[in-house]
């Protein structure tokens, strides 16, 4: 998949919870797209996926939703602009991460 059908999705993540059904109807795409891509982007811990438990029958939904990770890889790819290209800016996103943790294990 592309960078930008990545972006696009990481930002209808993080502007708030969403569906597959929502996110299909929001950006025209396919089913099989969105779930594909989805997949992959929970591979890269980029989004994550929340189980909403209501108390009606059936089976709950799951929505997607942006990890700290994937707003700091939306941060990186607004900077450059397409500039650079996808390993660059998971490289840059992880970079991000580990930082992270590292300034929660040193204020803990």
């Amino acid at each position: 998949m592309s960078l930008e059908q990545k972006v696009q999705i990481i930002q209808a993540a993080a502007s708030g919870l969403h569906g597959v059904r929502d996110l299909t109807k929001k950006l025209r795409w396919r089913t099989s797209s969105i779930v594909s891509l989805s997949r992959e982007l929970q591979e890269e811990r980029l989004i994550d996926f929340h189980i909403d438990r209501k108390p009606n029958r059936g089976r709950p939904k799951r929505s997607i939703v942006c990890t700290p990770l994937g707003l700091d890889f939306l941060e990186a790819h607004g900077k450059q602009a397409g500039k650079l290209d996808n390993a660059y800016l998971m490289k840059r996103a992880r970079q991000a991460e580990v930082l992270t943790i590292l300034q929660a294990i040193q204020s803990s």
